[in-house]
């Protein structure tokens, strides 16, 4: 009765072709052959078929990598220079200039952290000019917050 070949019936034919493989010329082949075979040796199934739709399953639901997280001494350095640099516009640019051109500072990442800190808001900037911008709007409304209070008192 045929039907379609066993896993069982693959992997003999398999190691036939392993063994069968000699010299130097064909190292590379029964590598090749070694890595179907584990890959069938591990695999439980029984039948073609089956191995088929465990393959499917299996790359279907890979689940996404969680992103790494902000490198925090990056954060902290970056925010505690803004901060530090409220005396003065020139000041604060600088300190913008350097965050800005900092190889280290990843957009989604540090820099997104570093601009919801210093705003105080929880937004997903997408891209850096959009970080850049809410971190100097939220400069422009503390220095002008500070000039009021400097002419009133």
């Amino acid at each position: 009765m045929f039907g379609p070949p066993t896993i069982k019936s693959i992997l003999i034919a398999l190691k036939d072709l392993e063994s069968a493989a000699s010299g130097p010329a064909s190292r590379s082949p029964k590598a090749e052959l070694r890595k179907v075979i584990k890959l069938l040796e591990g695999s439980g199934c029984n039948s073609v078929s089956e191995m088929v739709d465990e393959l499917m399953l299996a790359s279907t639901s890979k689940a996404k990598p969680k992103p790494a997280p902000p490198n925090e001494d990056i954060v902290e350095a970056h925010l505690s220079k803004l901060k530090a640099a409220n005396a003065t516009p020139e000041d604060f640019d600088s300190a913008v200039d350097k965050l800005l051109s900092d190889k280290k500072v990843r957009v989604k990442l540090e820099l997104r952290e570093i601009a919801n800190r210093y705003t105080g808001s929880s937004a997903a900037y997408a891209t850096k000019k959009q970080a850049e911008e809410a971190i100097k709007r939220s400069f422009h409304s503390r220095w002008v917050s500070n000039q009021y209070k400097l002419k009133a008192g």
